[in-house]
């Protein structure tokens, strides 16, 4: 790894960055000043070597960089936000390792995370998606051993009713760009998980385990089937369905062609593989797939979004897995 001196390191956030820092106002154009200041104090206070700026981060400034015991890791520097910081550190945490990204040091005053150094994403790699799916749900296998009892992050109870809420919301806002009886039918099914909550069952949960978030741990080749820890973690305590949303709404070209009888497939699968309630998987799919829709069209980004509510659409003229 190339170490540097110094950098200039608002010139080289990703573009998804820093247009998100200019968008924050004065708040995210004064975090990109500060950067070179911040990179420096956090070297300096946790004895860092600073290499090169690795891209893909949206919310943050993400280095290279190598340990005074000679451990190649990553600095992440979140910018100010709305986002939960100290839930995403607490999140690391608690896994230890286990199926996220390790963690060696977090500083709640600069907004950064120092975490083990990982390889791609599997997005990049040329899998299928069944083998994407097999590593995600693999890896999140691991990530819901990790020990939770009694910590207060928030739950799968919460989210659900936040989900209704924004989608309720959103479909009115946005001009009802999806059929009402899937609006309807995401509200009852948050309504559902919600009173299903049961805080003696639940998991650390990812929360957002998408392929783009899990990376194949360094030193590794690149084939199917070998480890892989998940980044970027949102963090609840949650049933174990409530991760497997995410494969649920992914990947919608897959389900174009026959988008009851292949989503009715992918749940079953992935129920199998993580041993997990097929009704539940469906109704927490359901719901990001509708949410994901409305926001994406929020963001403008049209097509995408459209794809994500066809097939919603679709999956509410037919019932889902019977309990």
């Amino acid at each position: 790894m190339r170490m540097r001196q110094t950098g200039h390191w608002q010139n080289e956030l990703p573009d998804a960055a820093r247009s998100r820092a200019e968008a924050a106002g004065h708040a995210g154009r004064r975090w990109m000043r500060e950067l070179d200041e911040t990179v420096r104090a956090l070297a300096d206070g946790w004895n860092l070597s600073i290499g090169d700026a690795l891209p893909g981060g949206s919310e943050s400034l993400v280095l290279a960089v190598r340990q005074q015991d000679g451990t190649d890791a990553v600095l992440k520097i979140r910018m100010p936000g709305n986002d939960d910081f100290e839930g995403e550190a607490r999140t690391y945490e608690l896994s230890r390792g286990r199926g996220l990204a390790t963690l060696y040091a977090a500083s709640d005053d600069h907004r950064a995370l120092l975490m083990e150094r990982l390889g791609p994403c599997i997005a990049d790699l040329g899998w299928s998606v069944s083998e994407q799916i097999d590593a995600i749900c693999r890896t999140l296998k691991e990530l819901w051993h990790a020990p939770v009892d009694g910590d207060s992050i928030p739950t799968g109870a919460w989210k659900a009713t936040w989900l209704s809420e924004f989608i309720d919301h959103s479909w009115q806002r946005l001009g009802q760009p999806c059929a009402r009886r899937t609006r309807d039918r995401a509200l009852d099914f948050a309504a559902e998980r919600a009173d299903a909550h049961l805080s003696a069952t639940t998991v650390l949960v990812h929360a957002d385990a998408h392929e783009h978030n899990l990376l194949l741990v360094c030193g590794q080749d690149c084939k199917p089937g070998i480890p892989c820890k998940f980044v970027d973690p949102d963090g609840l305590l949650a049933e174990p369905a409530c991760d497997l949303a995410v494969p649920m709404r992914g990947f919608s070209t897959e389900l174009r062609d026959a988008p009851v009888r292949r989503g009715r497939g992918r749940c079953a699968y992935l129920a199998e593989l993580c041993a997990v309630d097929e009704r539940a998987i469906w109704q927490w799919g359901f719901m990001e797939r509708v949410s994901t829709g409305l926001h994406l069209l929020e963001l403008g980004i049209e097509e995408e979004a459209r794809e994500m509510l066809e097939v919603a659409d679709h999956w509410s003229r037919h019932s889902g897995p019977r309990g």
